[in-house]
């Protein structure tokens, strides 16, 4: 019964995995935003069947979603996503880890387009500093 469990859970990996490639690439290659949306969101529902599956691929999902929803100047849902990449994240890393960094970026960014450039602010001085941290005040 275990096997069955296990294979089962690869087979959902691989097929979240797949259609996560593929709505990466509908996104940046040929601009079909509403199918590559839509195979995002599957592959991200599979990936929340399956706790503790590969959290990176998952931040990387919600990143991609959030992206795709700024582009569309859908602040709020695309502000949900990058909270939820960063919570992720945060219980992946910790706190102060280098990995946050895109994380708090994105939302650093997000908050430009609505013009709340003190949260903006906040973010991205959070992200320099754990980048200072990690890599010297000096680092490029």
């Amino acid at each position: 019964m275990v096997l069955l469990s296990t294979t089962r859970t690869s087979v959902r990996l691989e097929a979240a995995h797949l259609l996560y490639q593929t709505g990466n690439y509908l996104c940046k290659h040929t601009g079909n935003l509403k199918e590559a949306e839509q195979l995002l969101q599957r592959a991200l529902a599979i990936r929340e069947l399956l706790p503790d599956s590969e959290y990176s691929e998952t931040v990387e999902i919600l990143n991609l979603l959030g992206n795709l929803y700024q582009g569309r100047w859908k602040f709020k849902q695309a502000e949900q996503y990058y909270q939820r990449s960063l919570m992720l994240r945060v219980r992946q890393v910790g706190l102060q880890h280098l990995g946050l960094v895109t994380s708090l970026n994105n939302l650093a960014h997000l908050y430009i387009g609505p013009h709340k450039y003190k949260q903006s602010e906040e973010y991205y001085q959070r992200a320099l500093t754990i980048r200072e941290q990690a890599l010297g005040p000096r680092s490029p």
